[in-house]
């Protein structure tokens, strides 16, 4: 069996559900170590979900179905917790603004009332990739006419066992098939894509902006508080911390999210934003000995430290991001200030540059720096990247720094004036 959970995580993703050996799935994500799989069509009929009884929600009369008028997320039953709605938090689909869904009860929380759904097309989990056997397609145009039987056995919510279905029929290629041996390989599953998509096996392709964007989305409070434990215990000076507030915000903002959710994640935005008073004093008291250790030192210090910012568009070291570090949220790169710690911007990463070979490294960066306003950070898309020799760098006739190395995006801009550059 291979438990489906509501996050890439085995620690932050509880099961609500399981599928055996040789079931059929649809692959519609990939991240490193997980893939997320669509739970809709009949296969799933009697798999099920939680949505909250909140403004926008609407019941039908007969309360078979219900209609959203505003975007709402399908929370995964939570079996760790006894199937329990008021613990089911982790959203495995949303709702946009008409969407329908079949009810099949409402069910009486502690604080709120909830209506369990049928899942569709909109939901979806995460299973191990070690436990797929990935089936490539080349190109098809039309689905593969190759059919199998497959079952899939959600966990009872009332016994805590596997539920007997009755086989179901799903569309799979030839190569799909199970162990040769008959041995059992991690439960595994034939996993098929989307007729448009070519998948062969989990691969390290790093992710687009946009599938950044919707991991963050997907994002709950226990997933950011989470990171918040690791930031506390790191040095005030140097931590992320605004970053990571405005995270809490974002969510505290969120329609999706539920009451406690909010309440919750404004309340540690407060107790954050303390912290973030005492970096500011912090990093302003840095900034004077800073100066006061420049005019001890000289001005040829000051003036080669001036020459180093001058080519580019940031200069600082490329260092990994607590908060954004591919767990409970998306990867990116830190770009930190030589002297203060605080981060200047982050980099997406991308096919282009091998970001992780230059960690450590003081750099600069030709680019652009923006506000993302989805992220709510600053971001900088690198056009080239240049490892800087701090301490031994030399100047050339020019009097600019001379790289290391030189990192250049593909497809290189025209070169530019010293003026233009700025």
């Amino acid at each position: 069996m291979v438990l489906v959970r509501a996050a890439p995580s085995a620690e932050s993703g509880y099961a609500f559900g399981r599928l055996p050996k040789g079931t059929s799935v649809r692959v519609v994500e990939e991240q490193v170590g997980w893939l997320r799989v669509s739970l809709g069509g009949p296969a799933y009929g009697s798999w099920f979900g939680f949505v909250q009884a909140a403004p926008g929600v609407t019941l039908s009369d007969d309360k078979k179905s219900l209609k959203v008028s505003a975007r709402s997320q399908v929370n995964a039953p939570n079996a760790d917790a006894g199937w329990t709605p008021d613990q089911s938090w982790k959203p495995i689909g949303f709702l946009a603004a008409g969407d329908e869904l079949v009810v099949i009860e409402e069910v009486k929380g502690e604080r709120d009332t909830f209506y369990k759904v049928a899942l569709t097309e909109k939901t979806s989990g995460w299973i191990s990739a070690t436990a797929v056997t990935a089936t490539a397609i080349s190109t098809p145009v039309t689905p593969a006419e190759t059919t199998a039987p497959t079952t899939e056995d959600p966990i009872d919510p009332d016994t805590g066992e596997t539920r007997e279905s009755k086989p179901t029929t799903d569309a799979t290629t030839d190569a799909t098939k199970t162990d040769a041996t008959g041995t059992d390989v991690a439960a595994t599953i034939d996993a098929t894509t989307t007729p448009t998509t070519t998948t062969t096996a989990p691969t390290n392709v790093p992710p687009t902006r946009t599938q950044i964007v919707e991991r963050i989305k997907r994002v709950t409070f226990n997933d950011i508080d989470a990171v918040w434990k690791r930031i506390a215990k790191e040095p005030v000076e140097t931590a992320e911390l605004e970053q990571l507030r405005e995270r809490f915000l974002a969510l505290a903002e969120d329609v999706a999210a539920s009451k406690s959710e909010k309440f919750a994640a404004n309340s540690r935005a407060q107790q954050i934003a303390m912290r973030v008073d005492v970096q500011i004093s912090l990093r302003e008291i840095a900034m004077l000995k800073q100066k006061s250790n420049a005019k001890i030192d000289g001005v040829a210090d000051l003036s080669l430290a001036m020459m180093t910012r001058q080519p580019f568009d940031a200069v600082g070291r490329l260092n990994a991001s607590t908060v954004y570090n591919g767990e409970r949220l998306p990867l990116l790169y830190r770009l930190q200030d030589q002297s203060t710690g605080q981060t200047i911007a982050y980099i997406l990463p991308g096919p282009t540059f091998d970001l992780s070979s230059m960690l450590g490294l003081l750099v600069g960066v030709k680019g652009p720096v923006r506000y993302d306003e989805s992220l709510r950070l600053n971001t900088i898309t690198p056009l080239s990247i240049d490892v800087l020799n701090a301490g031994t760098s030399s100047t050339g006739s020019s009097g600019t720094i001379t790289p290391t190395i030189t990192a250049t995006s593909i497809d290189k801009p025209a070169a530019q004036t010293a003026d233009e550059s700025k």
